[in-house]
């Protein structure tokens, strides 16, 4: 089958799939859609009849999501996300959130109210110990020069999902996979 995630992530997105047995309510949620290419949720619409939001800010970006995804159960939604709006974006129930905006994914995950089963996220493997970068509610990575001090760290993130709920399940040179704790 098909990848089109940038490395494995699809593939250990459906081992976590397969582990949590989730069956019904196949709902993803992907903030910082970009395009098809890389996509850690394409496989779950294509191949999987999984239904997404795709949340994405840039319009020619907007506009070939659709084109992409046309026929299949997915919303693509046109948005700067914050965290002072994240919440109402989101449809209400999801099983899998995916988050890659380049900078400020801790702070939005952070002030996400839904606890999906599963979260992927992108972090800053060139940091170490306890760093997130400050909050900034209208980053724009394109003007950011730094790019190495962008984001979080490993660390923070893991300690970010501990407080929320989450254990690492997972990682890569990218992302960190995480599973909801059972209650």
């Amino acid at each position: 089958m098909r990848s089109y995630s940038k490395s494995t992530e699809d593939q250990v997105i459906c081992g976590l799939i397969d582990h949590l047995k989730l069956k019904d309510h196949l709902v993803c949620v992907d903030i910082g859609a970009r395009s098809l290419e890389g996509s850690n949720i394409a496989r779950l619409v294509f191949h999987e009849k999984w239904e997404a939001t795709l949340i994405e800010r840039s319009p020619l970006r907007v506009a070939n999501l659709k084109q992409h995804f046309s026929g299949y159960p997915i919303n693509v939604v046109k948005q700067n996300v914050t965290t002072k709006n994240i919440n109402k974006i989101l449809p209400p129930i999801f099983r899998l959130l995916n988050i890659d905006i380049d900078g400020q994914d801790y702070y939005i995950w952070q002030a996400i109210d839904h606890k999906a089963d599963i979260v992927v996220i992108e972090y800053n493997p060139h940091m170490s110990g306890e760093y997130v970068m400050p909050l900034i509610e209208k980053y724009n990575w394109k003007l950011d020069l730094d790019r190495m001090r962008r984001g979080a760290s490993k660390d923070s993130m893991v300690g970010l999902g501990k407080i929320m709920g989450y254990s690492l399940a997972e990682y890569n040179g990218d992302n960190l996979f995480f599973i909801k704790d059972k209650d």
